[in-house]
């Protein structure tokens, strides 16, 4: 083997051993980091508390290890493009075309979680529908069980529960039936 074989053999072997040993390691550090970030988000209770406040149903523990996994085997798989000798320039397109699919998605995924919010805020603000109203919409009536940002609570006559996003109630025409609300001692 001529020595210029021997180099440019020794050259890529160590180049894309060395991708493949960064590959290697963000796989692990992802898992380690996601794990630890999922033990703290336990330990402050963030699960627990988060789903009782916003009457939510993800999971934020699992949700903070997939984005710290996923985040740090991104950063490695850069790297080991960069170390293989992917142009910059083709790092950044990509990086680009990444963060587009990112944005997009999570304004896909908020874009029912923001208007209930909204609607929920108003909802509790302004008092005009509060927990055991009997109400009617459509072809639906019932009592309210319980009002939080995301939706109402409705318990129907049939004793079955309906979850009605906020939206929906401020949007549409609602007619309060009677209210279960204690008259005022003055």
């Amino acid at each position: 083997m001529s020595p210029a074989a021997y180099s440019a053999l020794k050259y890529a072997s160590l180049t894309f051993g060395l991708a493949g040993i960064i590959f290697i390691s963000g796989i692990f550090l992802g898992n380690l980091f996601g794990n630890f970030t999922k033990r703290i988000v336990k330990r402050i209770n963030l699960n627990g508390n988060l789903k009782k406040t916003l009457g939510i149903e993800f999971d934020p523990e699992a949700i903070a290890y997939k984005f710290v996994k996923y985040t740090i085997i991104l950063i490695a798989v850069i790297a080991a493009l960069i170390q293989i000798g992917i142009a910059i320039s083709v790092m950044n397109f990509l990086l680009f075309v990444f963060a587009g699919i990112i944005l997009i998605s999570f304004s896909l995924a908020l874009r029912d979680f923001v208007p209930n919010i909204v609607a929920g805020l108003y909802i509790i603000s302004t008092k005009k529908l509060e927990k055991g109203d009997e109400i009617k919409f459509k072809d639906f009536n019932g009592v309210i069980k319980k009002i939080n940002l995301l939706n109402t609570q409705l318990e129907m006559n049939s004793r079955n529960t309906m979850l009605i996003p906020n939206s929906y109630l401020v949007k549409n025409l609602i007619i309060k039936v009677g209210t279960g609300r204690k008259p005022k001692v003055k």
